[in-house]
This record gives C-alpha cells, sequence and structure tokens, in this order.
C-alpha cells in the first residue's frame, strides 16, 4: 500500500499505510510486548492485533481454499509465525505460538463467515441464482429452441412450396400461347397452383 498526502490549512500530512505504522511503532525492527493471562498488553498490544489481521487476510501467507483451519498445512502455519515474530517481540513468544495460532484461527474463520454471508446475501438478492433456477432456465430455453426449429422447418417447406408454384406460374406467364385453347389450359392450371 502507498501512502498518501493529505493537504489540510496550508500544513502536509501524511497518511501510513497498516504495515508502515506498524513498522514506525516497532523498537529497532521489532516491537516489544507481554502476555497476561494468554493476552497481548503493552505499548505495541494493537500493532499485534493488526498484523494478526493482515497475516489472516493476505491469501499468500493463509489460504483462502481450504475448508477448515486444520487443512493449512504446518509449513504456511509456521511461515505465518515467522512473519510473526520477525515483527514483534517477547519474553515467552515461542511459549505462547499455540495462542497466537489459535486467536489467528478465531480471525480466519470470522473472515470466512463475513465473506459467505456476503455472497449469500448477494445469491438471495438475485446476484446468483440456485441450481434448480438455472435448471429450469435451461429447460425453457431448450423447449423454445426446438420450438423455433419447428418453426423454422415450417417455414422453409411452406418456402420450397410457393418456390415451386413461382417456377410453374413463370412457366405458363412466358410461354407464348399457340392457340386460345392452350390458353384455356394455362388459366386451368393457373387456377389450380394459386388456389
Amino acid at each position: 500500500m502507498h501512502a498518501a498526502q493529505i493537504e489540510k490549512g496550508g500544513s502536509v500530512y501524511r497518511e501510513f499505510s497498516l504495515l508502515e505504522i506498524i513498522e514506525m511503532e516497532c523498537i529497532k525492527g521489532r516491537a516489544f510486548f507481554s502476555f497476561y493471562h494468554n493476552r497481548v498488553v503493552g505499548q505495541h498490544h494493537a500493532s499485534f492485533t493488526r498484523h494478526l489481521g493482515i497475516l489472516v487476510h493476505d491469501r499468500n501467507m493463509c489460504p483462502l481454499r481450504v475448508h477448515s483451519w486444520t487443512d493449512i498445512e504446518e509449513y504456511k502455519l509456521q511461515l505465518m509465525w515467522e512473519a510473526v515474530t520477525d515483527k514483534f517481540d517477547s519474553d515467552n513468544i515461542n511459549d505462547q505460538r499455540d495462542h497466537v495460532l489459535k486467536h489467528m484461527r478465531k480471525l480466519w474463520n470470522n473472515w470466512r463467515g463475513s465473506m459467505h454471508k456476503n455472497i449469500k446475501s448477494k445469491e438471495l438478492k438475485g446476484g446468483n441464482s440456485s441450481k434448480a433456477a438455472l435448471l429450469e432456465k435451461l429447460n425453457a430455453t431448450v423447449k423454445e429452441n426446438e420450438s423455433l426449429k419447428g418453426r423454422l422447418e415450417g417455414l422453409e417447406s411452406k418456402y420450397d412450396e410457393l418456390q415451386s408454384k413461382y417456377v410453374q406460374l413463370a412457366k405458363i406467364v412466358f410461354e407464348q400461347p399457340s392457340s386460345p385453347s392452350s390458353s384455356d389450359q394455362q388459366i386451368e392450371s393457373f387456377n389450380r397452383l394459386v388456389y
């Protein structure tokens, strides 16, 4: 994330990204805090919790396509733990690994649940259709397609019939009658074609 500069009344203020805030709050690259009853306390407790949330939302760190936290491979958990220990330090941080990962699991489950809720609400509003509705639309489209094919075949047969009548009519009209009796025959054949 890039930081932005904002001008307010002649002064320029700089907005910092979350990662920059965490890095600024860290002392010598690593922020120090303590655990008290399995809770983070100290000056950097908010940065620590924020950093856990950022890690959980990062698809490169914490995979999104797994069904449960237990399906995440151990090396991914180790990478997440290393990302935590790179920024933060405590007297007994390694003893708190399981507790911190358990908290990250809770954050991850809440995040996944909120995403699922948003997707479901869109589906109920008509954003996405259910399988039954899609199947019904497909069946209606197939029936309409068959109906249109039947109408097209009927029109093609009428076209062929009219074309053959046109050819016969053109033959009658453009041939020169040689006798009056032949013109009566032509009129009679014309009437048969038309009626």
